[in-house]
């Protein structure tokens, strides 16, 4: 499909919904994310156009002291994106190109949606005073001849799910990926075979 001539600024909503609605606390890795993309443009807009990953970054920060002990300290922060997963759009030909009359000119609404199962590989969420493994749904818009540019970014929690023991009567769970390891000791008066009533 040829690409539109729609300018980045002719996107004039974006939303990145999850399902549920308000998407969850948190996301497993190895759980499957569901959702919607949903623009208003001022012009027809194609999945080809559009861009929706996965980013997982790692953020660092120090504090470099000068000599003098009355100026002020500096802050260095280093990022460094640990890993991307594109993900496939899909339109909904029932509500792409939805026309509307707004005051001065035409709004098409538009629709795509996607579905991801979350890579077991991950590591988890972290977030500690000197750095943080952080995730986030990038949404960009490849515009024609030039670099993409971003439209939207919605910040997501991924959690480890960690294995069961082998030995029903051990309470130690754990997880390993690479040279990241996760371990879960349950105490005994915390183990329940019945599920919990929630509030």
């Amino acid at each position: 499909m040829m690409l539109s001539c729609i300018k980045n600024t002719d996107i004039l909503v974006s939303e990145i919904r999850l399902t549920p609605t308000n998407g969850k606390e948190f996301y497993f890795d190895n759980e499957t994310l569901v959702g919607k993309v949903i623009l208003k443009t001022k012009e027809t807009i194609s999945s080809e156009e559009l861009s929706l990953s996965l980013i997982g970054e790692s953020v660092t920060s120090h504090q470099t002291y000068p000599s003098n002990a009355y100026a002020i300290p500096t802050t260095i922060t280093n990022s460094r994106i640990l890993r991307k997963h594109v993900m496939v759009l899909s339109s909904q030909p029932n509500e792409e190109l939805t026309l509307a009359d707004t005051d001065n000119f035409n709004v098409f609404d538009s629709t795509f949606s996607f579905t991801f199962a979350i890579p077991d590989s991950l590591p988890p969420s972290i977030f500690v005073g000197s750095g943080r493994i952080e995730y986030y749904l990038l949404l960009e818009f490849m515009q024609h001849g030039e670099n993409a540019k971003e439209i939207k970014k919605l910040p997501i929690t991924i959690r480890s799910s960690v294995s069961p023991p082998v030995n029903p009567q051990d309470n130690n769970y754990s997880k390993k990926n690479g040279k990241l390891s996760v371990n879960v000791k349950m105490e005994p008066s915390y183990i329940s075979s019945e599920k919990p009533e929630l509030p």
